[in-house]
């Protein structure tokens, strides 16, 4: 089972590797049903509970829509360049995105699924995982290590999250209950969270890492409580005092105490 998305309280669909989508209802221990839809693995599904579709995308490279209400597939769109990784419903329903590991984003009209109706090529890498942040945003993951917010309408790439990005690709994104954090994993043995709360107050500029991690956000609270703290004293010895202090705390960090230098030569060095 590659995604599983739960809707109308106590069902559940689940996409395979095969290309099935299966049906369970929490209230029973068997599955209600299993749809051959695709054929390849499912790689994403989303619910549009209001009209009672569910979209999928698939490693066939195409985006089908399921009707839940008469459970059977409804209509499914010509093949793509490439894989269809991820699959979300923007604009109160109107328009359906798919990323795909050329880069690309494709994006489908309602009720005209057969072809995209444009595409959004700013991705110099494959985009693995994409999640929607409200009705015009969206985030990606991409191979390069990469998490990019983008706006729709016009389409245009907002910036990168993760300032301390490496080379490791993002598999899968997770936004937290309030949209202020997004959580990313990779090939390595950690799941990473960052402060989005800058996205949702439109405070981004193209290109800029605005993105921190937990721990920068931590950093950067202490820095600011001890540059207010200077702001009430009075008088130079205690500035000084307060100077020493946080010279002390810095040291500290790295694993070195005032003990641990001899020699005054030594104790200069380590200050500059």
């Amino acid at each position: 089972i590659n995604i599983v998305r739960c809707f109308q309280e106590n069902l559940i669909a689940c996409g395979d590797d095969e290309g099935n989508v299966s049906f369970w209802d929490k209230r029973m221990k068997n599955s209600v049903k299993m749809v051959k839809v695709h054929d390849d693995y499912v790689t994403d599904m989303a619910v549009d509970e209001e009209n009672d579709n569910l979209y999928m995308t698939s490693g066939d490279c195409t985006l089908s829509i399921f009707d839940l209400k008469n459970m059977k597939i409804f209509e499914q769109s010509y093949p793509q360049n490439s894989e269809l990784t991820s699959v979300n419903i923007m604009d109160n329903g109107r328009k359906i995105f798919c990323s795909s590991q050329c880069g690309m984003v494709h994006i489908f009209n309602k009720g005209t699924f057969g072809i995209p109706s444009n595409r959004f090529s700013d991705h110099q890498c494959d985009i693995n995982t994409m999640i929607k942040v409200d009705e015009r945003t969206l985030l990606t993951g991409g191979s390069d290590g990469k998490i990019r917010a983008i706006k729709t309408f016009p389409n245009k790439i907002l910036g990168v999250v993760n300032s301390d990005y490496t080379k490791n690709p993002i598999e899968k994104l997770s936004l937290s209950y309030d949209k202020k954090y997004v959580a990313s994993i990779s090939f390595r043995k950690s799941v990473k969270f960052y402060d989005i709360g800058e996205l949702n107050k439109n405070q981004i500029s193209k290109g800029e890492n605005w993105g921190k991690s937990t721990n920068e956000t931590k950093e950067e609270n202490e820095r600011e409580k001890l540059v207010e703290s200077m702001g009430k004293l009075n008088g130079k010895n205690e500035e000084e005092k307060l100077g020493e202090i946080a010279k002390k705390n810095e040291l500290e960090k790295v694993g070195i105490k005032k003990g641990d230098v001899k020699g005054k030569n030594e104790k200069e060095k380590l200050e500059k």
